[in-house]
């Protein structure tokens, strides 16, 4: 339970902080194609 929570939280964060990387980096893609890149 402990380790499946925290593995989930890990997943979050890393998602929130790579979206963010994104954003500050490709300010001149749209966000649609930003969202479709991180899908894939």
């Amino acid at each position: 339970m402990e380790s499946k929570s925290g593995k989930f939280i890990l997943g979050i964060l890393i998602i929130f902080l790579f979206k963010v990387a994104i954003a500050d980096n490709m300010r001149d893609t749209k966000p649609h194609e930003v969202k479709i890149s991180v899908l894939k």
